[in-house]
């Protein structure tokens, strides 16, 4: 298990649902 790919996935997947977040209310 690599815990820097396991943050980066973290990181990216909050990112897009920040991103559609803010696409739905703008």
């Amino acid at each position: 298990m690599n815990p820097k790919g396991v943050t980066s996935g973290t990181y990216i997947s909050r990112s897009l649902s920040f991103f559609f977040d803010s696409l739905k209310s703008p």
